[in-house]
């Protein structure tokens, strides 16, 4: 569901949709009264959509090959266009995951520890902990 636009909204996306209603239907034929209905079907059509977008698909109507347009049509081109956005940002965000993934894999390659170092650290991480526990800290008569 999408949500309901504004006053202000709704006259940003009159203003928008005014000129290629205009030019694309034959709304200026009908009575005012019908002109009327026939506006507000347009808008409640698009009600919600960002006016971007409802502009692009105008745009892209245009390069079709259909001769007519109706608020259907332009619905169809929004959501076909946010079908399209969705997919190239989860292409995006795949990318971008694979590529942290790289990078985490040479930083661990990078500061690797051999086993000469682990045993080493081993050995002192344990002589460390003999000498904590046998240190004056832990003597019962304090």
């Amino acid at each position: 569901m999408v949500p309901s636009t504004t006053s202000e909204e709704r006259e940003a996306l009159k203003d928008a949709i005014y000129g290629p209603v205009l030019a694309m239907t034959d709304i200026s034929r009908h009575p005012e009264a019908a002109q009327k209905e026939i506006w507000r079907f347009w808008l409640e059509s698009f009600d919600g959509f960002p006016i971007v977008l409802v502009r692009k698909a105008f745009v892209l109507f245009t390069r079709s090959e259909k001769r007519f347009v109706s608020p259907s049509d332009i619905v169809q081109i929004i959501q076909e266009e946010r079908g399209k956005a969705c997919k190239e940002l989860a292409r995006l965000k795949q990318i971008e995951r694979k590529r942290r993934e790289e990078e985490e894999y040479r930083w661990r390659s990078e500061n690797r520890v051999s086993p000469e170092q682990t045993k080493r650290i081993l050995k002192e991480v344990g002589f460390n902990l003999r000498l904590s526990v046998n240190s004056s800290e832990y003597d019962e008569d304090d």
